[in-house]
């Protein structure tokens, strides 16, 4: 009895297809990065990392605003700022929950005067104070918004990752 043997066609077609399924697997599964807000500003806050300069943890994070000139409200009067989180455990990405269960080892609330569409960088702790010491799990947090051409801009939160320090 012969070897049955499939069609090359239908071979290729079959990889096709199961390609074509485990790139959408991983496109599901992918973070979507945020949008801009109303004033086209988006923020990037970089992970929680040893700075020789700062001598601790610090994290650093970059504004840039397609719409200007605008405000980047950092006053935590509205409650805004710009925070480094220490914690006991690996954090998820959760106001709530770090205020509950880590200690703030840095604040900034130095608001960004947008005037052209360049990258504003804040760091946290500010430049002018040391870096944070302490082993566990750091967290950098921004809650920011914006005032501009576009108007006033929703309350936004951006995060770094979580990220193990020494030190």
């Amino acid at each position: 009895m012969p070897i049955r043997r499939p069609q090359l066609s239908k071979l290729i077609i079959s990889a096709a297809l199961s390609g074509l399924f485990a790139a959408a697997l991983v496109f599901s599964t992918a973070v979507p990065a945020a949008a801009a807000d109303i004033n086209g500003c988006s923020a990037n806050v970089q992970n929680p990392h040893w700075s020789n300069g700062a001598g601790g943890h610090i994290s650093k994070a970059n504004w840039s605003c397609t719409r200007v000139p605008t405000l980047i409200s950092l006053d935590p009067i509205g409650g805004y700022g710009y925070y480094l989180w220490l914690c006991p455990s690996k954090p998820p990405k959760s106001e709530s929950y770090l205020s509950a269960n880590c200690t703030v080892k840095g604040e900034n609330y130095e608001d960004i005067n947008a005037t052209s569409t360049r990258a504003y960088t804040r760091y946290v702790p500010p430049a002018s104070q040391p870096g944070a010491h302490g082993t566990g799990w750091y967290i950098a947090c921004a809650t920011w918004q914006t005032r501009g051409p576009g108007g006033v801009g929703g309350l936004r939160v951006t995060f770094s990752n979580a990220v193990h320090l020494t030190g």
